[in-house]
């Protein structure tokens, strides 16, 4: 994906778009647990993407600005301080269901 300083915003935004679009409790899913995951799917796309998190929350720094399933996240001298998290490869969530046999 070839990147323009001033395109590149929207790329993402649509991106998010669509997998917030592609199925109901999309946005519960991906602020209720399972938020590293989602900053995984935006790395795999988004090579430069970095993962931030406040104790409660991951959100995803591409390009100086930050994603989370809702779009950009504002950050302002007022908002909760998020912190960069190390980056750990992931390859499948862990199965509480499979049977270990």
């Amino acid at each position: 994906m070839e990147k323009d300083s001033k395109n590149y915003t929207p790329i993402v935004e649509d991106f998010i778009s669509t997998i917030r679009d592609s199925f109901i409790g999309s946005q519960q899913v991906y602020t209720e647990g399972s938020c590293y995951h989602f900053y995984l799917i935006l790395k795999s796309v988004f090579p430069n993407a970095e993962p931030y998190y406040d104790l409660d929350h991951i959100i995803t720094k591409i390009d100086g600005r930050y994603y989370d399933i809702t779009g950009e996240v504002r950050r302002d001298a007022t908002s909760t301080k998020y912190e960069r998290l190390p980056s750990y490869p992931l390859k499948a969530p862990y199965n509480i269901y499979k049977d270990g046999r």
